[in-house]
């Protein structure tokens, strides 16, 4: 009989903790410009030259276009939101580096970033949020380069070793440039 009760208690107890307080879902689209950002379907290789006449070829992945769950692991919570991002990695082939540019619609904002090899985070408008991403109008110009209609991405954060990254919609990553005054730039 005490078994019987026990066993009881438990499956009530499993079934009503394990209960969900709400259900549904909500997806952060990107919107048809967002998307677009990124422009990189396939697998497509860039050459870049830096200041000392080095060139290297750049090689960017075919971009990944996904979801995340948000889901804050709440357990009595069965909400999930979904974040819809797309990302892309630009490998310079001669000094062996990586850069990740990422796109992702959260609820009330877009993040932009490109993140350097040593793991620190560039963005626009000084790393602020985004409501929209919308058509970049910057205009960067550095030792005779000039580049309008692009992304002037800053640090956000401290202590990297890279000064600003210029970005185009069209092209990728146009320009980098290291606090040494040194650079990097997409021959076109």
């Amino acid at each position: 009989m005490k078994i019987k009760i026990l066993t009881t208690f438990i499956l009530a107890a499993l079934t009503y903790s394990c209960a969900c307080s709400d259900e549904g879902y909500e997806t952060y689209e990107l919107s048809e410009f967002e998307t677009n950002v990124i422009p990189f379907v396939t697998e497509t290789i860039v050459n870049f030259t830096n200041d000392e006449g080095i060139t290297s070829n750049g090689v960017y992945a075919a971009k990944t276009i996904g979801e995340t769950d948000l889901n804050s692991g709440d357990d009595d919570s069965c909400f999930s939101r979904f974040v819809q991002y797309q990302r892309t990695s630009l490998i310079l082939e001669e000094v062996a580096v990586t850069f990740t540019i990422e796109v992702a619609k959260y609820k009330t904002n877009t993040e932009f970033t490109v993140r350097s090899y040593d793991d620190r985070s560039f963005g626009p408008d000084g790393c602020e949020l985004i409501e929209t991403l919308t058509t970049p109008t910057e205009t960067f110009t550095y030792n005779g380069f000039s580049y309008s209609n692009v992304y002037v991405m800053t640090l956000c954060g401290s202590d990297s070793i890279i000064d600003t990254i210029v970005y185009s919609p069209v092209d990728g990553i146009k320009f980098i440039k290291y606090v040494s005054g040194t650079y990097w730039r997409l021959v076109e």
